[in-house]
């Protein structure tokens, strides 16, 4: 563990003092200090941190174990950080017959070409696309 010294004294940019294994405690310019581990996520290999707590209220055993905790969902190919949050919320699906509206009245077009332009939607692509999600959708 760093000497006392060291933890106390923030400087100008957040300072690292490396533990192991990837933890570390991040001493910010303000004085504030908080655990943290740098690992590289399973799913995509980019490089993120995970945080553990704010010292002292979390001590460096409590850090460690929580460090292996996240060490073994790595191991099974899982996101720590991603794990913590949760499982996401499915996307709401914003479908086309839904977005056209939106679209229409957004435009600066008159109420007469907008009701045109709506009603030409209905009558001709909403029955081949309307229920299909917009992002999956391609021009070509």
């Amino acid at each position: 563990m760093p000497g006392k010294s060291k933890l106390q004294n923030p400087k100008k940019k957040p300072t690292n003092s490396l533990m192991a294994g990837g933890l570390y405690l991040e001493v910010s310019s303000r004085g504030s200090k908080y655990w943290r581990m740098k690992y590289y996520r399973p799913t995509d290999k980019k490089e993120d941190r995970l945080a553990f707590g704010v010292y002292p209220a979390v001590s460096l055993a409590d850090a460690r174990a929580k460090r292996d905790e996240a060490k073994k969902l790595m191991a099974q190919g899982l996101d720590p950080k991603a794990e913590k949050k949760g499982t996401p919320t499915p996307a709401k699906v914003n479908t086309f017959e839904q977005v056209a509206p939106c679209m229409a009245s957004n435009k600066r077009w008159g109420d007469s070409h907008r009701q045109k332009v709506l009603r030409s939607l209905e009558q001709y692509i909403f029955p081949h696309i309307s229920a299909r999600d917009i992002t999956t959708l391609r021009t070509s």
